[in-house]
């Protein structure tokens, strides 16, 4: 995920790899941890998040949904079905690896995020600023956080001149758009939730992105982008 479809292998290069093995299962991807690691509920919101909007990426629904059943179906240790199905739908994968992908009859290509097609074997704890941010302390209006907002921890005392907030500095982030294939740069400050971003993407005419992608998985607006690993230098893709 992250990534606009592409058909950069052929299926016919595809067929060739795998006519040696032609007989054998579809499998999954072998274990991994990704980094930085994430808790369950951000792992099971990601996959949850991919197959409800997966068709935007191109392709057919019909062979999307196909793919899902088929990483399910292995998920059951029930491979032989899903080998069945994949069949049955004309789906050419890769090394019989639904990791790889797969590519319908027509040549397109369905790239599936690694956090999807297998779940880490190592999770992160869930912090408890995480139950925090649920509740109306951390509540957002209108895209921004209230002016209500604060935590203990951040009540000090403090004289008059120190009481103005400084600005933090800026993040130049850059943000490939699906839609046109080009990247934009952009200023925005990497430590705020990315709600407070939405006018620098307004500003460079990205007024209409609705969901923004990060190393497989969906960015979360109600997040920071250090929260969520990213760091300068590495892209953000919009659609």
């Amino acid at each position: 995920m992250g990534q606009c479809l592409s058909g950069q292998q052929s299926r016919q290069d595809v067929n060739q790899t795998n006519e040696s093995s032609s007989k054998s299962i579809l499998k999954l991807p072998k274990l991994y941890a990704p980094n930085p690691l994430l808790t369950r509920e951000e792992v099971e919101t990601s996959r949850n998040e991919f197959w409800e909007t997966c068709w935007a990426y191109g392709g057919s629904r019909e062979i999307w949904e196909a793919l899902r059943n088929i990483i399910n179906l292995l998920y059951e240790g029930n491979a032989e079905s899903a080998t069945e199905l994949a069949s049955a739908a004309d789906l050419t994968i890769p090394d019989n690896d639904i990791g790889k992908g797969a590519y319908d009859s027509k040549g397109t290509f369905y790239e599936i995020p690694k956090i999807v097609a297998r779940i880490p074997r190592a999770f992160a704890e869930k912090e408890e600023s995480d139950d925090e941010q649920e509740t109306s302390h951390n509540s957002l209006e209108n895209g921004k956080y209230s002016e209500k907002t604060c935590t203990a921890t951040q009540v000090t005392s403090v004289s008059p001149v120190d009481n103005a907030e400084k600005p933090e500095p800026l993040d130049s982030v850059i943000i490939r758009y699906c839609v046109d294939e080009k990247d934009y740069k952009i200023q925005i400050n990497g430590n705020a939730p990315l709600l407070q971003a939405k006018s620098a993407f307004l500003e460079a005419g990205l007024d209409s992105v609705q969901r923004l992608f990060f190393l497989g998985r969906i960015l979360h607006w109600k997040k920071t982008l250090r929260q969520q690993g990213w760091s300068p230098g590495m892209v953000v893709q919009a659609m």
